[in-house]
């Protein structure tokens, strides 16, 4: 409550003691405001990293490219105020930005997107706008940038050129009976699985899925679904269907059957319904095919490898934390099995697994496996990175100073990142000669904080 009129006594007490509140404030350390995070990485020419201030509502993104030999800030975007990265075109120093909207076609509302070019002139030509004849939701970036992925009505697919909106490759609609909000789109590397909603039952006149290799859609000029025949009915009970995934043959069909008793999983022949495997399954379960004939089915404490050709199945011991995600490696030679604090890379082949603590994944370089292993810490030397062959043999090397992640790398070197409470630094590893090379991110002069760098 405002007081009005004072006394002198109390005014003096009131001054001293705010006196006494600053003199105290000035004595005690102040938190340093916090540094931007790296959002998205980008590895051409050079290393482009949007970073990410979000102090405000709306996130702020400042585009930074730098040298890949030596680190140093090449070329900067001047500061904006976007809702997510979609794309970076490093060549004319482009950041592209995917957002929803409404627009209006003869009269009426219909869900669309927008391609944003954000470039050194504020923002380039007129934004491509697209809503004719596509689902809501905002599109994904597939292809590390190379393409955005749209869904439309009857699970017709549009692949976009991030830098000019064209049209790359369009597809006729492959679930006939399908309709917007009735189909997710799950991607596995380049392959991308059109499928029913996960948790929705499926309707009689629905198709199952289909299947699409984006990247050798791209270099043939062809986007060809592989449609699978109509999805299994079951009577009874069993008709509670999850469709969980579909062989690269669109042949077998892994599904959920929750109608009684615990959660199992049956894969079923397509073509003529009938039933090649069936097992409990754990709740939240991933399940992946390595290719035509073999499964993978997350399960405490290991990875369950089921054979169809001779109906055999076994489980790749992986540790108690399996597994968040399934995720291929070395051309599917090997498998990532990601847990909540860690992970293993395992052959299903033999069986054989190597595991790994830390929150990174691998990844790839000239035929090998590189990873971080440690809690992430701040603290130097707290860091391995561990380089992985495809026989499961294992190179380490100790880090020094600090990394945190590893966000790429070229042909003759590994690009890693420390995100601390206040630090922002860069670091290479160049493996033929074992040298590491760290250098601060100046974000003082990107703009982002008043700082001395």
């Amino acid at each position: 409550m405002r007081r009005t009129g004072p006394t002198a006594r109390g005014l003096g007490a009131s001054l001293a003691l705010a006196w006494v509140q600053v003199a105290g404030l000035g004595c005690m350390p102040q938190p340093r405001p916090a540094l931007p995070r790296v959002e998205h990485a980008r590895i051409g020419t050079r290393l482009v990293l949007a970073l990410a201030q979000r102090e405000a509502v709306h996130p702020s993104y400042v585009l930074a490219g730098f040298a890949l030999d030596t680190l140093e800030l090449t070329w900067q975007l001047p500061r904006r105020f976007v809702e997510e990265p979609a794309a970076v075109d490093e060549t004319n120093h482009v950041l592209w930005v995917v957002r929803e909207l409404m627009l209006h076609q003869g009269g009426v509302r219909t869900p669309g997107f927008q391609l944003i070019g954000l470039g050194p002139e504020r923002e380039l030509p007129a934004p491509y706008e697209f809503g004719r004849e596509l689902c809501p939701g905002r599109p994904r970036v597939v292809l590390d940038g190379r393409a955005v992925v749209a869904l439309a009505p009857g699970g017709a697919l549009r692949l976009f050129e991030p830098g000019t909106g064209r049209v790359l490759i369009g597809s006729a609609p492959a679930l006939e009976a399908a309709q917007c909000g009735d189909l997710e789109l799950v991607e596995h590397g380049s392959q991308l699985t059109l499928r029913p909603l996960r948790g929705a039952t499926l309707l009689p006149t629905l198709h199952a899925v289909a299947t699409v290799d984006l990247d050798q859609a791209l270099r043939s000029g062809a986007l060809e679904l592989r449609g699978a025949r109509p999805a299994l009915h079951l009577e009874g009970p069993e008709n509670a269907l999850d469709i969980l995934a579909l062989s690269p043959d669109a042949r077998w069909l892994a599904s959920r059957i929750t109608g009684t008793g615990l959660p199992h999983l049956v894969i079923s022949d397509v073509a003529t319904g009938r039933r090649a495997a069936s097992h409990q399954l754990l709740p939240g379960a991933e399940v992946v095919f390595t290719d035509a004939r073999t499964v993978l089915v997350a399960t405490h404490g290991g990875v369950q490898v089921i054979e169809l050709a001779h109906g055999e199945s076994r489980v790749v011991p992986v540790g108690d934390d399996c597994c968040q995600r399934l995720i291929p490696v070395l051309g599917g030679q090997l498998w990532w099995a990601r847990g909540a604090t860690g992970g293993t890379v395992f052959d299903p082949r033999t069986g054989r697994s190597r595991a790994l603590q830390g929150h990174t994944s691998p990844i790839e370089v000239a035929g090998a496996l590189w990873a971080l292993e440690g809690i992430p810490s701040c603290t130097p030397g707290t860091q391995l990175l561990h380089r992985i062959s495809a026989d499961l043999a294992l190179d380490t090397a100790v880090v020094p100073g600090v990394v945190t992640r590893i966000l790429g790398a070229t042909a003759d070197r590994l690009l890693l990142i420390a995100e601390c409470q206040h630090t922002l630094e860069l670091a290479s590893y160049a493996p033929a000669t074992s040298t590491w090379l760290h250098r601060p991110i100046p974000v003082g002069r990107l703009g982002m904080l008043a700082t001395d760098d």
